[in-house]
């Protein structure tokens, strides 16, 4: 029998906090929306963006908007942002350098700058 990989994944703690917004001329609701969405050419971009979404989503579901689940696998994420693995691992490491994230309990991500990761979307 032949063994199979387990493919890493990022989670998402939850604690209640408000979420992210972003109010703009153009969206004054602070939504987060395909028009807060960075150009492809700004992987760090559209990754913050990703987090933030998730972050506005979980606390649309009572969940901690800080948090970020391990129930994501890195390749299903890498996939949606159109980057190589190791790309999406590099700018992990970028943004928890930065102070951005931390590792959280069981292979997930914690949000601790959800402003600074605001600044780098716009």
């Amino acid at each position: 029998m032949r063994a199979h990989a387990v493919e890493p994944t990022l989670s998402w703690p939850t604690d209640g906090r408000n979420t992210a917004r972003l109010a703009r001329p153009d969206n004054p609701s602070g939504a987060w929306s395909s028009r807060n969405v960075p150009r492809a050419d700004e992987p760090l971009s559209r990754v913050a963006a990703l987090l933030l979404s998730i972050s506005q989503n979980n606390s649309y579901e009572g969940r901690d908007a800080d948090a970020i689940p391990e129930v994501l696998t890195s390749g299903f994420v890498a996939d949606l942002l159109g980057l190589e693995i190791g790309e999406l691992a590099a700018m992990l490491v970028d943004l928890r350098r930065r102070g951005l994230i931390e590792n959280g309990p069981h292979a997930s991500l914690h949000l601790k700058d959800r402003a600074a990761l605001e600044r780098l979307v716009s």
